[in-house]
């Protein structure tokens, strides 16, 4: 087999009085006999002196081609021509592939592969290399390229305005809610529609100086055509068609945003590139959460069994997860990441680093760190998934979905060192808006 390598095993003739040639220019001429023209690294010159002669001149040496010459890099006592090995890496986009060759007979010897690290930045070279551009660093930043998707009229057609950033009425998010404009809110520090500490002082967060600023950005925002203009007239559902139909440049979305409502836009255009940015992180120690849920789990009063519901959380939340061994129907049904109310009682139950855990584990499976027997049962789904589709062997938009939240838009977050915030609540429930001030707040607020 001709490759790149070779080991020779010399028996070069002992120096005498009447051969006194140097130990390296001795070793080069026998080469010369075989028919090979090679000079001798540093390194390899270091082991010539007392090897060549404690091995009574019986050596073998290994020979690597620099793309011009060959050149002696080690050298062995006896003849160790027969371990001559090599090892051949095969960099795919998806998969990285290692073998060892006998570089004598060209057998391999083993093989092992593991997924590509750099998976998490896309599944293919060209999205890597728009990846190592230079990304948006602040939200500043990403409104720029907003201003020029504005102004280049993309996603329009001949008679329509261009929509940059696509914006909810409400303005600010919830738990399970798109086009918000909350990082605008986080940029001032701002905490509308919360109470917060001020100097001692348990305060309103929606009438702060700090939530004034915010909303004078955002109307300097809706100057420059950045925010759309019509947004005061969208509906959910309207917003929703203006991403899946490409007519508008950027929103603020969860990290579950590819299965909604991306996977819509997945199932029309394959070809379609959104790509998710962590731009900054927020300092909540000084926010409270106050009693805003709208969805309670109501048990009639006197009923025999009201520890049912919380069997039934347990049993859908953690024994099918860590537990059970026939769950897979249940786990596969998850991994797609339904919305809530599709799902029984109602409600969503986990860790609270749960999202994040769960992309580092089937991270560390794909890099070779961690076996994929490891994983629990909702990540295997999930790294299941993905696998598929990064492998090519799946088109499905639910599994790229699952690569595009799960390794994607997590990943980011991770990547951007977020960290979940520890939640405090007030004493009671007198701080919840009734809701009359609730429009009027937001009335004021467009």
């Amino acid at each position: 087999m001709n490759g790149i390598s070779r080991k020779i095993y010399l028996e070069p003739e002992a120096p005498t009085e009447e051969d006194n040639r140097s130990d390296q220019k001795r070793i080069e001429e026998e080469l010369k006999v075989r028919g090979v023209d090679a000079t001798m690294t540093w390194q390899a010159m270091k082991k010539l002196y007392p090897l060549c002669e404690k091995a009574d001149w019986k050596i073998t040496v290994s020979l690597a081609w620099d793309e011009k010459n060959w050149k002696v890099v080690d050298l062995e006592a006896g003849d160790r021509s027969g371990e001559h090995y090599g090892v051949a890496v095969d960099l795919g986009s998806t998969t990285v592939a290692v073998r060892l060759v006998d570089c004598n007979t060209g057998k391999i010897l083993g093989e092992v592969s593991t997924f590509n690290g750099q998976i998490p930045y896309g599944t293919d070279i060209l999205t890597r290399i728009f990846h190592c551009q230079e990304d948006p660093k602040t939200l500043e930043d990403a409104f720029d390229i907003v201003e020029k998707f504005v102004q280049n009229k993309m996603g329009t057609e001949d008679g329509e305005d261009p929509i940059g950033l696509a914006c909810d009425t409400d303005l600010v998010g919830t738990t399970s809610s798109n086009y918000s404009v909350d990082s605008v809110f986080d940029k001032f520090g701002a905490s509308p529609q919360r109470w917060v500490n001020q100097n001692g002082k348990i305060v309103y967060g929606s009438v702060t100086e700090e939530t004034k600023n915010a909303l004078s950005y955002l109307h300097e925002l809706y100057e420059r055509g950045v925010l759309d203009k019509n947004f005061a007239l969208r509906a959910q559902n309207n917003l929703r068609d203006l991403v899946i139909n490409g007519k508008c440049g950027a929103f603020f979305g969860l990290w579950w945003t590819p299965n909604n409502p991306l996977m819509d836009v997945y199932e029309t255009d394959k070809e379609a590139n959104w790509q998710p940015f962590y731009l900054q992180s927020t300092d909540w120690q000084n926010v409270y959460d106050t009693f805003q849920d709208n969805k309670y789990v109501v048990v009639r009063k006197g009923y025999e069994h009201p520890e049912i519901v919380m069997k039934i959380i347990s049993v859908l939340f953690d024994y099918s997860r860590y537990e059970a061994k026939d769950a897979d129907e249940v786990n596969d049904y998850f991994a797609l990441n339904v919305e809530p109310t599709a799902r029984p009682l109602v409600i969503n139950v986990d860790y609270n680093e749960a999202t994040f855990q769960i992309t580092k584990d089937i991270q560390s499976v794909m890099s070779g760190m961690r076996k994929e027997k490891s994983l629990s049962a909702i990540e295997k789904s999930y790294y299941d998934a993905a696998e598929k589709f990064i492998q090519g062997k799946s088109e499905t938009a639910e599994d790229w979905a699952a690569y595009e939240s799960r390794l994607a838009a997590v990943g980011r977050l991770i990547e951007g060192n977020y960290r979940s915030t520890a939640k405090r609540y007030l004493d009671d429930a007198d701080g919840e808006i009734p809701k009359s001030l609730q429009q009027l707040e937001k009335d004021t607020f467009i």
